[in-house]
């Protein structure tokens, strides 16, 4: 076991502050003291690396390392940082913003030793923090809600949180492994922020346990690791009741067709949950999810009880607008958002912007428009926009005030402060041909960010084709694949396509020419059919995801065409 030393390094003499903060107070009213603060430089350059640019930990509720540097690490309170302090020294005390590990790169269960968990894999520094004992300061909680808080007086954009908790059969005689621990929930990507809440459901639990915390940085390797202790008390574990929660969509432009999802309902015992709906027109259904087309009613008050077997809980909403907005237009080009995947890497600056559809911002003073997002190292690294006549700016970096999770599927951003009538709100993301793509959650309008002065060219085939696609998205099961026909002389399927996509003709298709073409007009393939046969596929596995034009000239030179979307 390591002594700690009577004798302080020089970097201890007087932490009055936050790690890495050494103020000399009493330091100062010495000769020696003063001679050390003539020397800061050297000071400086003696610290640890990682001291120089400090972090985080969780600090609600409170981490082992937090506790102790609050107790004060020169004059700890606690049986269990005294103990840690006797063994491993101050430092790793003051230095409560370090346990981290720059080489993690997400692979923190390769890393961290079992055992060695609370000190992110270096015991040298943070043994005391592994400690097997039943002593540590724990917070007292109840199974439910939950807000885990990680405060980082150095901040950094955010890959991901996870937040574990030891398991039911976990005591704290036991050492901390990752096979103890069950995870309770992984954030998307987060902005640079010197707070961070994540919501978390606790289990039912009795006595003492762990919360365990990882914050994966984005843009770097490194992540930190927190380790606090809480307590459910010794109740023995009785049933909570669950909690009901529901949402409801039926379209921007309303009408009496209304998706219901009760998946935000939740049962701290995790016990299975049974959902019964009451659509308040007389009719009622099961399931977690579940659909119901209304009759004549402007709006509905819908109950949602949920039941463990033992306890219930009901919330109502009023749904409004089920006779839909004859006034409401909707929107011909989304572009097949939200798309399934991340959004790939742009680099790129363009000179126009065009609004496709009705209530869009009025952005044609937007001279250039910049983006460098790199899905590699999950950056964004610039986002911005110039105007020609200064209003409201003539530089607004939107960078600065969005959030966005563009490296995950449905990318989505969320602009604020932009000093634009109608522009600030959530958009899904895309990329068409090179080109930037932003459409509003709601689907109301599309901001088509290009090099090209022509707007691509939307009407109701566009929007037929998305409209498909999005059913298909967003079902929980497969449908079927789409046929669309071209009068009464071809079919082409499927559509969405995948890969290939099928041209079927009512007569022969030799000396056809199926041409496929961007939304701008870029002939991207052309197949010209030179055999006898009513039926060819083609393929169009290295085309991008979105919208295409395919045009087919038969031998006589009449053309039919029609949209498709490419998945």
């Amino acid at each position: 076991m390591k002594k700690h030393s009577n004798h302080l390094p020089l970097r201890h003499i007087e932490f009055d502050g936050p790690a890495c903060t050494p103020m000399f107070r009493r330091a100062a009213n010495t000769l020696s003291g003063r001679l050390l603060l003539s020397t800061l430089f050297l000071l400086l350059i003696n610290l640890p690396i990682q001291c120089l640019f400090a972090h985080g930990t969780v600090t609600s509720p409170p981490s082992r390392v937090w506790t102790c540097f609050e107790e004060g690490p020169e004059t700890p309170e606690s049986p269990a940082c005294i103990a840690s302090i006797e063994a491993y020294g101050t430092q790793a005390f003051y230095d409560w913003n370090e346990v981290a590990r720059m080489d993690a790169d997400g692979m923190h269960r390769q890393i961290i030793p079992d055992g060695q968990l609370a000190s992110a894999g270096r015991p040298d520094k943070y043994g005391g923090l592994d400690q097997v004992r039943s002593d540590w300061i724990a917070t007292p909680v109840t199974p439910g809600p939950f807000t885990v808080t990680w405060t980082m007086n150095a901040p950094h954009e955010t890959l991901y949180f996870d937040v574990y908790i030891t398991k039911e059969s976990w005591t704290p005689d036991q050492p901390l492994t990752w096979d103890a621990l069950e995870l309770l929930v992984r954030t998307g990507p987060r902005p640079s922020s010197t707070r961070d809440d994540i919501d978390v459901i606790l289990p039912q639990r009795k006595g003492k346990h762990v919360i365990y915390s990882i914050w994966q940085r984005s843009l770097s390797k490194e992540a930190f690791y927190s380790t606090s202790d809480i307590d459910f008390g010794n109740n023995p574990g009785q049933n909570v009741a669950p909690k009901a929660a529901f949402a409801s969509d039926n379209g921007r432009c309303g009408g009496p067709e209304v998706q219901f999802d009760a998946s935000d309902s939740y049962d701290a015992n995790r016990d299975p949950l049974t959902y019964s709906w009451d659509f308040g027109d007389g009719t009622t259904a099961d399931g977690v999810s579940v659909s119901h087309t209304y009759g004549l009613l402007d709006s509905a008050t819908v109950t949602l009880t949920v039941s463990d077997g033992e306890f219930t809980d009901s919330v109502q909403k009023t749904i409004q607008q089920l006779v839909k907005d004859p006034d409401c237009a909707l929107n011909d080009c989304p572009f097949g958002t939200p798309t399934e995947v991340p959004l790939p890497s742009i680099n790129d600056a363009y000179g126009y912007v065009h609004i496709l559809g009705e209530g869009g911002p009025d952005l044609s003073n937007v001279s250039v428009f910049t983006i460098n997002w790199d899905l590699r190292n999950n950056g964004l690294y610039h986002m911005a926009l110039n105007t020609s006549n200064g209003v409201p700016g003539w530089y607004i970096d939107l960078g600065a005030i969005a959030t966005q999770n563009f490296n995950s599927p449905e990318p989505e951003i969320t602009l604020t402060g932009t000093g634009y009538e109608g522009l600030d709100g959530t958009y899904y993301a895309t990329v068409d041909d090179g080109n930037f793509v932003l459409v509003p959650v709601d689907r109301s309008f599309t901001i088509y960010i290009s090099n090209s002065e022509m707007a691509p060219p939307c009407g109701s085939a566009g929007h037929d084709h998305d409209h498909n696609h999005g059913h298909s998205h967003h079902s929980k099961s497969a449908e079927p694949a789409l046929t669309t026909e071209i009068g009464a002389s071809y079919e082409i399927y499927p559509n969405p396509a995948v890969g290939s996509l099928t041209v079927q003709s009512a007569s022969d298709l030799k000396n056809s020419v199926v041409m496929i073409m961007d939304l701008v007009g870029k002939e991207v393939k052309s197949v010209t059919i030179d055999e006898h046969m009513s039926s060819r596929s083609i393929d169009i596995s290295d085309l991008k995801s979105g919208i295409y034009y395919v045009k087919i000239v038969d031998a006589s030179g009449i053309e039919q065409g029609t949209r498709i979307y490419v998945e």
